[in-house]
């Protein structure tokens, strides 16, 4: 290793050739084709050459033509001419007039060294932060780090990506191959016959599913429903929970699997038939691969740690996050700015499903115009906070009172049924729709809501 310091990776004569060329006589074409390839002012290692793109790229956006004069009275006005080397440098770059051959040549040079220099800065940021940080809190940042590498690495290869026909289609027969054979499922499926129907099977491997409603309306127990028929199919699933205690979902899990009464199991001395039920349902899952994490005061970082944690260690599939709101800020500026805490935790999480291989269930809670509205009257407006949602979601579901509130039970009762509709206002991959379902309140277990009478949304 050399004792000096290797200076970073610099591209000072393509990025003057790259000037050069959009600011000839049909500048236009050549900013459109710089900006087409993803070329911005911090792509230039000369910090001047980015201020002299800016400003041609203002000139672009307004329509104006590139003359020498308007140019240099502009950067004078903006006080970067005499940083730039004042106007002799800038007839300098007009005057090397490369030809328009060698224009994507160094385009390329120039993202390519940008790409360098970005690498080697978060390499360093990574060293830092092993030196500085607890090992814990380093490793999160490390693998932001990552991320943000492979980001770089999967944009640097962007044209070695595209796909002819010929591979596509030779990519959805091997796909179909592999699920029909029974070598891949990327469906897992919810315990509901009708609502799968609606979702093309169930939760999608892979995608985003956003599950929302009031408080108090079944969120956490409509997820719990979906692990628990993934666990006992022996899908491995991991319940993320920012809100109750590992104790009170694995109550809840053991009623919902047992069908013995929660407040027996909780509050009360179970019945003989009840306990021999609950030690009958420990037998059969006690092997069963289920994950539980309760993450205390829980930021993105720390969420998106401990699911790449569990898909690496345990092989999960399925992730619920249970609940979007209760996701904590990173720093002083989402502290001051709910919307942007909740848009960056989406940013964070989102690309996990497909990155990880994992179905995602995130839960959302909706906002007080939800409030005493039936189910049809519900949608997407009323997610609470944040617009990052209906962009990132596969497949938006909400929770809300049946239609016409028939077969109500009352909440102190053993036998309490309440009939809830699932409403899809977004299902990427099909169509809109509902389902009907009814919630028994003494297992917190949901059931296919059926009924003689008609039971349409109102129009």
């Amino acid at each position: 290793m050399p004792n000096e310091i290797t200076p970073l990776p610099a591209a000072s004569r393509p990025e003057r050739s790259v000037l050069s060329s959009c600011m000839q006589d049909d500048a236009e074409s050549f900013i459109d084709l710089a900006v087409d390839a993803g070329i911005t002012p911090k792509h230039f290692s000369v910090p001047a050459h980015g201020d002299l793109f800016r400003t041609l790229q203002s000139f672009r956006a307004d329509g104006r033509q590139v003359e020498m004069v308007d140019l240099t009275e502009s950067l004078k006005d903006r006080g970067l001419l005499e940083n730039m080397g004042g106007r002799a440098e800038i007839l300098s770059i007009f005057s090397e007039s490369p030809t328009s051959a060698h224009f994507d040549h160094h385009l390329q040079i120039v993202k390519t060294k940008y790409l360098q220099r970005r690498m080697i800065s978060l390499a360093s940021q990574g060293v830092s932060e092993a030196y500085s940080a607890e090992p814990a809190e380093a490793a999160d940042k490390l693998q932001d780090l990552i991320d943000e590498l492979t980001s770089l690495r999967d944009s640097s290869d962007s044209d070695k990506n595209i796909l002819t026909n010929k591979e596509l289609l030779s990519l959805c027969i091997d796909d179909m191959a592999k699920r029909l054979g029974g070598e891949e499922n990327n469906i897992i499926p919810t315990p509901w016959s009708g609502l799968n129907r609606h979702l093309g099977g169930g939760l999608g491997v892979g995608e985003i599913t956003i599950l929302a409603a009031r408080p108090s309306k079944g969120k956490t127990a409509f997820a719990m429903n979906i692990m628990e028929k993934a666990v006992v199919d022996d899908t491995p699933s991991l319940m993320i929970s920012l809100e109750s205690s590992e104790l009170r979902l694995g109550y809840r899990m053991a009623a919902q699997t047992s069908g013995v009464n929660l407040r027996s199991l909780v509050k009360e001395k179970p019945t003989k038939m009840e306990l021999q039920d609950f030690q009958s349902m420990v037998g059969k899952m006690r092997e069963k691969p289920f994950f539980i994490r309760k993450i205390h005061n829980g930021k993105a970082s720390d969420i998106t740690s401990c699911i790449r944690t569990a898909v690496r260690d345990h092989g999960v599939k399925l992730v619920a996050i249970d609940y979007l709101q209760r996701i904590q800020p990173a720093n002083s500026a989402e502290s001051a700015n709910v919307r942007l805490r909740l848009d960056n935790a989406l940013s964070a999480l989102c690309p996990l499903a497909d990155q990880l291989g994992i179905a995602l269930l995130i839960l959302v809670q909706l906002n007080r115009e939800a409030e005493g509205v039936s189910a049809d009257q519900l949608n997407q407006s009323m997610l609470k906070e944040t617009s990052q949602i209906e962009q990132d979601a596969d497949v938006i579901m909400m929770l809300g009172d049946a239609f016409n509130h028939e077969g109500e039970g009352t909440e102190g009762e053993d036998d309490y049924k309440k009939p809830i509709t699932c409403m899809i206002p977004k299902n990427r991959d099909g169509a809109t729709s509902y389902a009907r379902l009814l919630f028994h309140g003494a297992t917190t277990k949901f059931s296919m809501f059926h009924s003689p009478s008609p039971f349409e949304p109102s129009k």
